[in-house]
């Protein structure tokens, strides 16, 4: 790609991004329930990490890369696990010159414990690696969340930092669990966890976030 069809497409990118953070305050300030864009779950996660940040970010379901490219620059290693073959592969094109990244291949229900058993210190874990339907994988269950919570559960490291996507779908049905039953999860983890929803994001830290000047 020329830079300058680099620099366009750049623009239109940030363009869009504006455009729907725009709709997203717009929605907000009528009162209306909206979902937010990725950027703005994006920036939830960045400023709500207490303080010192942990070294290693830990994802499920990588998708198409866009948490990890932006949370690389902040974590010494970033680990994502992605069951699809195809974003697998593409993932492992994008980051492949970027050392700090591990693209792991296989369902989350399979490939977390092995990770967790490479942790000596709390990390960060952004939970995203549910079946959203076409163009996303599937693993063993549609909705892998109490699994991943009950492995996170059984390691030594109880002051992890969790971010787990979509609280919305939370609602017991079609083999859902409710948000209750993730709230318990969490505090298995951790009793002192401080539990709260932003942005359509369930936030679990031991610690308030340091504030936003």
């Amino acid at each position: 790609m020329s830079k300058s069809k680099g620099l366009l497409q750049s623009l239109k990118q940030r363009r869009h991004r504006l455009r729907n953070e725009r709709r997203y305050l717009e929605a907000v300030r009528r009162g209306d329930y909206a979902l937010p864009p990725p950027s703005v779950k994006l920036a939830i996660m960045e400023r709500n990490v207490p303080a010192p940040r942990p070294r290693v970010f830990v994802e499920t379901g990588t998708y198409h890369g866009e948490t990890v490219a932006a949370m690389k620059p902040l974590y010494a290693s970033v680990i994502s696990i992605e069951i699809d073959d195809t974003l697998y592969r593409k993932a492992c094109e994008r980051f492949a010159l970027d050392a700090n990244v591990r693209i792991v291949h296989g369902d989350c229900a399979g490939e977390l414990p092995g990770i967790l058993a490479t942790l000596r210190e709390p990390a960060v874990f952004w939970l995203d690696g549910h079946y959203s339907g076409a163009g996303t994988g599937k693993g063993v269950v549609a909705d892998p969340i109490l699994m991943s919570l009950d492995q996170i559960a059984a390691h030594p490291v109880k002051d992890h930092v969790i971010f787990i996507d979509d609280a919305r779908t939370f609602d017991g049905r079609e083999g859902r669990p409710d948000l209750s039953e993730v709230f318990g999860r969490l505090k298995k983890i951790n009793s002192r966890y401080i539990l709260r929803i932003l942005g359509d994001i369930v936030i679990a830290a031991t610690a308030a976030p340091p504030p936003v000047c």
